[in-house]
């Protein structure tokens, strides 16, 4: 298991994790079209080979995946108030 350093506040983690543990920056990586190193996606070029838009296509960050996130922690969050709500007052 390889371990990268946190964009936001430089701890170590796995390469593999979602978030930073420390700071919840998320790990967007993926490789450079160029030079197949690992980027984050919003990293506006490749800060070794210096490709500009090293994504290419196909691989823009996908932020409808963090709205549905969102509104389905909005939705849990409701339900359970709704629940506690009606435990309170029986």
């Amino acid at each position: 298991m390889a371990f990268i350093n946190c964009k936001e506040c430089g701890l170590q983690m796995s390469e593999k994790a979602q978030e930073c543990p420390k700071c919840g920056d998320p790990n967007m990586r993926v490789r450079c079209k160029n030079c197949l190193e690992p980027i984050y996606t919003l990293d506006y070029s490749c800060p070794k080979c210096g490709q500009e838009e090293p994504l290419g296509e196909g691989l823009e960050y996908d932020k409808s995946k963090d709205t549905l996130d969102v509104i389905l922690k909005l939705f849990i969050i409701a339900l359970a108030y709704f629940v506690g709500y009606l435990v309170y007052t029986r």
